[in-house]
């Protein structure tokens, strides 16, 4: 079993991840573009309120990640860290996929404060890996 701690994900899993509304969240699960134009639109409705960032706070979320994994790799277990608030303290999302699969991890925002929604690329960091 190998094991490996990278800012950079393991070779040929991708991760992407979108900030939705809770409000559109079933709509976003459906797939990684969805996800991606629905925090899209929800960005550009929330910066051009006043005040922004500060409006955030208030704001219902969730987070939606999509782990892509490749048919060529074996199971894969790790964690991954999101730093959504500060980087020292990142939200962890536990990932488990057999070979071939792929993972739609949905993350409640409820404890966590928004302060800004992050561009493209998000930051994301292998925090532990393992494969078959």
């Amino acid at each position: 079993m190998g094991c490996g701690f990278s800012a950079t994900p393991p070779p040929g899993v991708t991760v992407t991840y979108a900030l939705v509304p809770k409000a559109r969240l079933s709509e976003a699960v459906k797939g990684e573009r969805e996800a991606l134009e629905i925090e899209a639109a929800w960005r550009k409705v929330m910066m051009a309120k006043p005040h922004y960032p500060f409006n955030l706070i208030n704001e219902r979320y969730s987070i939606v990640v999509f782990v892509e994994h490749p048919a060529s790799s074996g199971l894969i277990v790790g964690q991954i860290g999101l730093p959504i608030q500060f980087p020292r303290n990142p939200v962890i999302v536990n990932v488990s996929l057999a070979v071939g699969y792929n993972g739609t991890y949905v993350i409640d925002g409820g404890g966590l404060v928004l302060l800004k929604i992050p561009f493209e690329p998000k930051p994301y960091e292998w925090l532990e890996f393992h494969s078959e």
